[in-house]
């Protein structure tokens, strides 16, 4: 509770004040608070941070064990066109380190390029090489995510666990 003293217009400063008392009312918990539950209250907060894609970046989305998202948002720019498994592995290993030293249960990913939502053979290429890069570092990898033209999808693990080599 939070008292003030309250002084009523035309009052003399010699009189008494009268004491008011306000209600301290807590505001209401931010929807960034929520946790990340599902595959669509994922894709719909990635949708509303990132928006529809207009370079190409990646950007690593931290959750807590809670699946909360962490106050930690960046893009990682200057993505080789074509992915390349040693530097998508020095991402990651760079990205470890937050992971050790913050509350993290499980990371995202979050790749942002011009186009449709149609998954190219380089986008499954760098889905394959950052999924395996978590997993050779036992962080868990919540999803990997298509931020494109047109909005945001969820990147399956069939569409690039079998792709051709």
């Amino acid at each position: 509770m939070i008292t003030g003293v309250h002084r009523s217009a035309g009052r003399s400063t010699h009189e008494k004040a009268t004491p008011m008392t306000h209600t301290d009312h807590a505001a209401p918990p931010s929807p960034l608070d929520a946790p990340l539950l599902d595959d669509k209250e994922l894709r719909d907060r990635v949708s509303s941070l990132i928006g529809p894609a207009y370079r190409r970046a990646l950007w690593p989305i931290f959750l807590d064990r809670e699946g909360v998202q962490l106050p930690i948002l960046y893009p990682v720019d200057g993505l080789p066109v074509h992915p390349d498994e040693e530097k998508t592995e020095r991402i990651v290993a760079t990205l470890a380190k937050a992971v050790a030293h913050q509350d993290v249960g499980a990371l995202a990913f979050a790749l942002e390029r011009p186009g449709r939502a149609f998954l190219g053979e380089t986008d499954r290429v760098l889905a394959r090489h950052l999924a395996a890069a978590c997993h050779r570092r036992a962080i868990p990898l919540r999803a990997l995510l298509l931020v494109h033209d047109e909005g945001v999808r969820i990147i399956a693990a069939s569409e690039y666990a079998t792709a051709a080599r």
